[in-house]
């Protein structure tokens, strides 16, 4: 991985601004409250970088809640971000998305596993 970006990466994991969710890189809820998942803080690293282009509003619900795609990727990062990032989305090979979603590790703990593994 690209040690620049993945310092920058955990650096924002462990910064307390952005407040975790799963199985979808951003969402936002009907209140307005931004929820990410780990690749979701990278994909929005990435649109800070100019590596992501566009991010739109998908699936909206009754509820009003919707979530966010970075150039119409909403639950993967696209291609163009993890070639930018030059990262294998696996530790040990257990996908950093399985950490987050079905584990529910927090932020924290991925930061350090990044930091160590990637």
């Amino acid at each position: 991985m690209n040690q620049e970006i993945k310092a920058e990466w955990v650096a924002a994991l462990r910064s307390g601004e952005f407040k975790q969710s799963s199985f979808r890189l951003h969402k936002v809820s009907a209140l307005g409250e931004h929820t990410y998942c780990v690749m979701g803080v990278l994909a929005e690293i990435a649109l800070r970088h100019g590596v992501v282009k566009t991010t739109t509003k998908s699936f909206p619900m009754d509820d009003g809640s919707y979530t966010v795609a970075y150039d119409d990727f909403y639950v993967y990062l696209p291609a163009h971000v993890l070639e930018w990032a030059e990262l294998v989305t696996s530790i040990r090979g257990i996908q950093l998305s399985a950490l987050n979603d079905d584990l529910e590790l927090p932020f924290s703990v991925l930061a350090d596993l990044i930091a160590k593994h990637l």
